[in-house]
């Protein structure tokens, strides 16, 4: 949407949400320049006000304004229980889109979030080399994790990613082994020195969904993949959570595995238990009481549907559910291996629930958006497009 000023100047708003969303969620996890509260908050209903204006200004139908009424009713609702605004966010943004030219949106989230990791690893790397080389280190489980001027090395990983997500996606038509070649280089980089695992376990998953593509005779595979994987995910996460305090092996070995996220999950389940719409969880932001149980003596939610389960609300793992079926019938390939990839970052992160720090969460609005129809699945006479 634009706003047309005097001497027929616009203004791009779309491209304004993009700026101030990708700044206001990287310098969230930055430890080099974190914005105050106030900026940060600011950046928030300032870019939601801009989704709603936008919302308001489109010609829905009756039945299309009342569930976009009814969508972000619920939205608003489970943020406000509990006290995060990251799926308002996104599903604002979702309902904002529509209309709009999805890579024109897509690609000033990935020239802003470039910048930004740029700087950071610059900046870190110079500082480690010059003044502290431990600034920006912590001790893992295995060994030292560099940061690269973020909270955790994880937060830097799951930016990257959803970058080079994005990157594979501009180039998807085109040169794939040398786009390959180049993100399979940063992400072996990365994943030496921040140890991130989740970020490396996607990629992997990325090119085995690529190499499937190519095949031309596993199409159907992936398509039936994207249909299922987060209704699927979730059935598992809630089985292992579930057996884990009945001391499944299989619980214990994925918990391993997934470095401690089936127990955080099965104790979120036996103190909270489960929720449609979304409850408060107050022991995230206390100290836990260690016990010979759990084990534990702080508390966070490392999984998506984990996370959706006990905090957020059983109805968005519904939403996306629904959201994996449409998308694996009324999209392209290449949607449906970014969403595939997508749920599988999941298991490991919560905050991809943002689509500013991984966009496929926003590719519902492409089945909503006529103007993007290079992105829709056409079947002609004589040849399928994919």
């Amino acid at each position: 949407m634009e706003f047309e000023q005097k001497d027929s100047y616009k203004v791009d708003v779309m491209q304004i949400v993009a700026i101030f969303m990708s700044i206001k969620v990287v310098l969230s996890f930055s430890s080099i320049c974190r914005p105050s509260g106030i900026v940060d908050n600011a950046l928030t209903v300032l870019s939601i006000c801009i989704c709603c204006i936008v919302v308001i200004n489109k010609i829905y139908s009756l039945r299309t304004l009342f569930l976009s009424f009814l969508l972000g009713l619920v939205a608003l609702y489970t943020c406000v229980k509990i006290g995060s605004y990251e799926i308002l966010i996104s599903v604002m943004t979702i309902l904002a889109l529509k209309g709009y030219d999805f890579d024109k949106f897509l690609k000033m989230i990935y020239k802003t979030e470039v910048a930004l990791l740029i700087i950071h690893v610059v900046y870190s790397m110079a500082y480690s080399l010059f003044i502290n080389y431990d600034e920006f280190i912590i001790e893992g489980d295995r060994r030292w994790r560099f940061t690269f001027g973020f909270v955790h090395p994880n937060s830097f990983s799951a930016i990257l990613f959803g970058v080079i997500l994005i990157y594979v996606w501009f180039h998807f038509e085109t040169n794939m082994k040398d786009t390959l070649i180049k993100s399979s280089l940063i992400e072996v980089i990365a994943f030496a020195l921040s140890d991130s695992r989740t970020a490396l376990m996607s990629y992997l998953v990325l090119v085995l969904l690529i190499f499937m593509k190519m095949d031309g005779r596993l199409n159907a595979i992936i398509r039936m993949i994207t249909r299922w994987c987060v209704p699927l995910l979730s059935v598992i996460m809630f089985i292992l959570i579930r057996g884990y305090k009945n001391g499944w092996v299989i619980s214990i070995l994925v918990n391993r595995f997934l470095t401690g996220r089936i127990r955080l999950g099965s104790y979120a389940l036996e103190k909270s238990g489960l929720t449609l719409f979304g409850q408060a969880i107050s022991y995230m932001s206390t100290s836990v009481v260690w016990d010979e149980i759990w084990q534990l003596n702080s508390f966070t939610f490392d999984n998506m549907y984990s996370y959706c389960m006990m905090s957020a609300g059983l109805i968005w793992l519904v939403i996306l559910s629904i959201m994996a079926i449409v998308i694996s019938k009324k999209l392209n390939l290449k949607c449906c291996i970014a969403f595939v990839v997508w749920a599988v970052y999941g298991l490991s992160e919560v905050i991809i629930l943002n689509g500013y720090i991984s966009f496929p969460i926003f590719l519902i609005t492409l089945v909503l958006n006529s103007s993007v129809s290079n992105q829709l699945l056409y079947i002609e006479e004589g040849r399928r497009e994919i």
